[in-house]
């Protein structure tokens, strides 16, 4: 069918519509709702999470299977992060009971302190948000393998990070170059490379964190920049 506009949500998708006559228009990520922000400070989050306040809070939210995110790698490069780092906690958040059991074990068989990785489980979209500005540092663990996870999503997680005042770490795959690359707030890792990942995770937490422009990053520019393509 033929159609007058074509607005692709990745560089992915707008590389592979070679069977339509015309190019692409423009090429406009996901964003975030940030209406779901709480109003709570960080400290007063952490106190009704039970979470430490001189905790070094990592978080992952979002589908965990196994053909699109790293998980495995993620527990693995964290748990060895907490061996010469004090005060180190990944939070991971969504998953059924059954793939959380999954990651447990590789915890368990790692080693891992229960309290350095712990499973919060499906929760509500708001206490999502409650989670994430409650934590330091977002984890966007993409797989290359799989060209759904490293070229056509565009992750709703990243921009939510981005939005809680979240540092970010991320696979170098070209669904997260593509659509964001500013190094003041993320740093990327050699996907499938836990050596790497924890490298990353090094480097940001060295890193001096800078404030974003949370709006840039809302459904309302969102709309805007597809409304000035529309015009």
């Amino acid at each position: 069918a033929c159609v007058d506009l074509m607005i692709s949500i990745s560089q992915g998708v707008a590389d592979d519509l070679t069977v339509c006559e015309r190019s692409v228009d423009a090429v406009i990520p996901d964003a975030a709702d940030i209406s779901q922000i709480p109003s709570e400070s960080k400290q007063t989050l952490r106190n009704e999470l039970g979470l430490n306040q001189d905790e070094t809070l990592f978080v992952y939210s979002g589908s965990i299977s196994e053909w699109k995110n790293d998980l495995k790698g993620t527990i693995k490069a964290v748990g060895r992060l907490s061996g010469y780092r004090s005060g180190v906690r990944l939070l991971i958040i969504g998953g059924d009971d059954e793939k959380i059991a999954d990651l447990r074990e590789v915890r368990d068989s790692l080693g891992i302190d229960k309290d350095v990785v712990q499973f919060v489980g499906y929760i509500p979209q708001y206490c999502v948000f409650r989670y994430l500005k409650a934590a330091d540092i977002g984890l966007v663990p993409l797989k290359h393998t799989d060209a759904i996870a490293s070229r056509y999503t565009s992750p709703l997680k990243l921009y939510e990070y981005l939005v809680s005042d979240l540092q970010v770490v991320a696979a170098d795959v070209p669904a997260i170059t593509t659509a964001f690359s500013d190094e003041n707030h993320i740093q990327l890792y050699s996907p499938g490379s836990v050596d790497s990942m924890l490298d990353a995770m090094q480097k940001i937490l060295q890193q001096d964190h800078s404030e974003i422009d949370i709006k840039e990053f809302s459904y309302s520019a969102r709309a805007r920049r597809i409304e000035s393509v529309i015009d």
